[in-house]
């Protein structure tokens, strides 16, 4: 492993300096020197898997880039990598934890209390959208299915293309809404 611009990842105090200062060279040194480590501590402190594991390397990776204080051991460094790494990791788990509740959250509608005008209207308003974002509300919203469900059935991406599409979808109506508001004024 050749590391070059006068760098030597084994010299702490340098290297973090160095860092902190700005050098994107020695950045590079402390990627290349480090990067493997840490996708193995991850891996092994956290259980995930490789493609996990890199995410929160990366995310980690950029908290070093704009966070690293300077230290001047390798057992200083080492403590506050797997204190970074670990709390990315529990961001991370934290984060797909709520975006797991939020796809699998049944949606419960007011159906049931609408009027048989109100929900005359509301098929005159879905009229207005285009058969996939019909169906896509329909499935959302009647039958309540997941974002990651609707998207792998109709094969159109991840639960955040589908979340666009209804929010899109959504949107539409609520302007058809307000112009024929607008219109009875």
């Amino acid at each position: 492993m050749g590391f070059s611009d006068g760098y030597d990842p084994s010299d702490v105090r340098q290297l973090t300096t160095a860092i902190v200062s700005g050098s994107t060279e020695a950045f590079a040194v402390f990627y290349e020197y480090w990067f493997d480590g840490c996708l193995e501590s991850t891996m092994r402190m956290t259980g995930f898997d490789e493609a996990t594991a890199l995410d929160v390397v990366q995310d980690m990776m950029m908290k070093v880039a704009t966070q690293l204080p300077r230290f001047h051991e390798e057992r200083q460094l080492r403590a506050w990598l797997d204190r970074v790494l670990l709390n990315v990791a529990r961001d991370r788990v934290r984060a797909e934890s709520r975006r797991h509740k939020r796809e699998q959250r049944p949606v419960h509608t007011a159906l049931e209390r609408m009027s048989r005008e109100q929900l005359d209207e509301l098929d005159r308003h879905l009229e207005s959208l285009d058969d996939q974002q019909r169906t896509i509300l329909r499935l959302r919203f009647v039958l309540g299915w997941s974002l990651q469900k609707i998207g792998s059935t109709l094969r159109l991406g991840g639960p955040g293309s589908i979340d666009g599409r209804i929010r899109r979808a959504l949107e539409h109506l609520r302007l058809e809404y307000q112009s024929e508001e607008g219109d009875h004024d």
